[in-house]
């Protein structure tokens, strides 16, 4: 998939270009080789590791979203059992 406007050499210009078989790590870019020159660059966007890091980063934000919501609820009862305004819990 290459990216809008297609993809073109940084080395030599050549618009000949595939997708390499080797991976472009956690980089979001993807990696191309040119058929005329032989040499790989990184250009286009990696949609599928983009959303894995989306998803990641909401699930996340989420999760901690939660903790907050638990902890202040927490403080808050123990706060108002102190001053008296809740009934204290029976063990």
């Amino acid at each position: 998939m290459p990216p809008i406007g297609g993809a073109k050499c940084r080395h030599c210009g050549s618009r000949d270009v595939r997708l390499s078989r080797i991976s472009g790590g956690k980089s979001l870019l993807l990696v191309y080789r040119c058929r005329a020159c032989n040499h790989h660059f990184k250009a286009g966007l990696n949609l599928r590791l983009a959303l894995a890091y989306l998803s990641a980063f909401v699930v996340l934000v989420l999760v901690l979203f939660m903790l907050a919501t638990i902890l202040y609820h927490s403080l808050a009862d123990f706060e108002l059992q102190g001053l008296g305004l809740l009934p204290r819990q029976q063990d």
